[in-house]
């Protein structure tokens, strides 16, 4: 629904582009969902949405919304040294003096849990790879996303 508001919106039929967006804030399922919803219906009453399109992150691309969360992680961020992808589908995280060998079971799994979490609306599913710069032989290997 919120792809036909904007499409309406584009096509200059704000009528019917303001019920898509009251559409698509009623079905909205998670935070994200309801914040674009809520973003788009604000721009369609102020006539703005090219101006919120470029500022809303729930428009983001996996790329986008990968590096955002990874460079903004309160532990990860710090020691962050580049983030490449191999192809669409993976993405290689590399830190700076991050001891990933010396992580406890508990914290690896906490930590993949919680970026799965974030992550989660991703589209299509990334493989993502973390390593420290000095032995990249040992990973954090996790999936975010669905497919």
């Amino acid at each position: 629904h919120l792809a036909l508001a904007l499409a309406y919106q584009l096509d200059d039929n704000i009528a019917e582009s303001k019920v898509f967006a009251e559409k698509s804030l009623k079905l909205a399922s998670n935070i994200k969902q309801k914040t674009a919803a809520e973003t788009l219906q604000a721009a369609l009453d102020q006539g703005s949405i090219r101006a919120s399109l470029k500022s809303q992150e729930a428009f983001s691309s996996p790329a986008s919304e990968i590096k955002s969360y990874f460079s903004s992680h309160k532990i990860i961020g710090p020691k962050l040294e580049t983030i490449s992808w191999k192809k669409d589908s993976e993405v290689h995280i590399v830190l700076k003096d991050f001891p990933i060998g010396s992580m406890p079971e508990i914290a690896k799994s906490t930590f993949i849990a919680k970026s799965q979490l974030a992550l989660t609306e991703i589209r299509p599913k990334v493989d993502v790879l973390i390593y420290d710069k000095k032995l990249p032989s040992i990973k954090l290997q996790f999936s975010v996303g669905v497919d």
